[in-house]
Protein backbone atom coordinates (compact mmCIF):
# COMPACT_ATOMS: atom_id res chain seq x y z
CA UNK A 1 0.00 0.00 0.00
CA UNK A 2 1.61 3.27 -1.08
CA UNK A 3 2.51 5.91 1.49
CA UNK A 4 4.35 9.16 0.85
CA UNK A 5 5.53 12.04 2.98
CA UNK A 6 5.28 15.55 1.54
CA UNK A 7 7.97 17.81 3.00
CA UNK A 8 9.15 21.32 2.13
CA UNK A 9 12.16 19.69 0.46
CA UNK A 10 10.06 17.35 -1.71
CA UNK A 11 8.35 13.97 -1.58
CA UNK A 12 9.80 11.09 0.43
CA UNK A 13 8.81 7.43 0.26
CA UNK A 14 7.60 5.96 3.55
CA UNK A 15 9.51 2.74 4.26
CA UNK A 16 8.09 1.76 7.65
CA UNK A 17 5.13 3.07 9.62
CA UNK A 18 3.60 2.48 13.04
CA UNK A 19 1.44 4.48 15.44
CA UNK A 20 4.51 6.00 17.13
CA UNK A 21 7.33 5.87 14.54
CA UNK A 22 7.89 6.34 10.83
CA UNK A 23 10.88 5.76 8.57
CA UNK A 24 11.24 7.33 5.15
CA UNK A 25 13.88 7.45 2.46
CA UNK A 26 15.33 10.81 1.50
CA UNK A 27 18.62 12.13 0.20
CA UNK A 28 18.32 15.39 2.15
CA UNK A 29 20.52 16.46 5.03
CA UNK A 30 19.01 15.12 8.24
CA UNK A 31 20.33 14.93 11.80
CA UNK A 32 19.12 13.23 14.95
CA UNK A 33 17.21 15.65 17.17
CA UNK A 34 15.86 17.77 14.28
CA UNK A 35 12.11 18.23 14.06
CA UNK A 36 10.18 17.39 10.91
CA UNK A 37 6.67 18.27 9.84
CA UNK A 38 4.81 17.49 6.67
CA UNK A 39 1.78 15.84 5.17
CA UNK A 40 1.49 12.07 5.16
CA UNK A 41 -0.42 10.56 2.24
CA UNK A 42 -1.82 7.10 2.98
CA UNK A 43 -3.43 5.47 -0.05
CA UNK A 44 -5.14 8.72 -1.06
CA UNK A 45 -5.96 10.09 2.40
CA UNK A 46 -3.79 12.80 3.92
CA UNK A 47 -2.96 13.92 7.43
CA UNK A 48 -0.48 16.34 8.99
CA UNK A 49 2.38 14.82 10.96
CA UNK A 50 5.31 16.05 12.98
CA UNK A 51 8.04 14.40 14.95
CA UNK A 52 11.64 14.30 16.05
CA UNK A 53 14.38 12.49 14.14
CA UNK A 54 15.85 9.70 16.24
CA UNK A 55 18.03 8.21 13.50
CA UNK A 56 19.33 9.34 10.10
CA UNK A 57 21.57 6.94 8.23
CA UNK A 58 22.35 6.37 4.53
CA UNK A 59 19.22 8.01 3.15
CA UNK A 60 16.85 6.46 5.72
CA UNK A 61 15.35 8.74 8.37
CA UNK A 62 13.41 7.50 11.40
CA UNK A 63 11.03 9.78 13.28
CA UNK A 64 9.40 9.46 16.65
CA UNK A 65 5.96 10.87 15.84
CA UNK A 66 4.34 13.51 18.04
CA UNK A 67 1.02 12.64 19.68
CA UNK A 68 -1.98 13.24 17.44
CA UNK A 69 -5.56 14.15 18.27
CA UNK A 70 -8.07 11.35 17.74
CA UNK A 71 -9.82 13.09 14.85
CA UNK A 72 -6.51 13.71 13.07
CA UNK A 73 -5.12 10.16 13.33
CA UNK A 74 -8.17 8.38 11.87
CA UNK A 75 -6.51 7.90 8.43
CA UNK A 76 -3.43 6.39 10.12
CA UNK A 77 -5.46 3.94 12.19
CA UNK A 78 -7.42 2.82 9.13
CA UNK A 79 -4.26 2.46 7.04
CA UNK A 80 -2.48 0.39 9.70
CA UNK A 81 -5.53 -1.88 10.11
CA UNK A 82 -5.67 -2.52 6.34
CA UNK A 83 -1.91 -3.16 6.23
CA UNK A 84 -2.25 -5.76 9.02
CA UNK A 85 -5.07 -7.49 7.14
CA UNK A 86 -2.93 -7.65 3.99
CA UNK A 87 -0.05 -9.16 5.98
CA UNK A 88 -2.39 -11.89 7.26
CA UNK A 89 -3.76 -12.62 3.79
CA UNK A 90 -0.35 -12.77 2.17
Amino acid sequence: MPASLYLDSGIATVVDLSRSHMSFSSQGTWAAGDTVSGVLSLAGRTMPISGRIIRANEGRVTLELDAMADEVDTPLDGYLARAQLLDILL
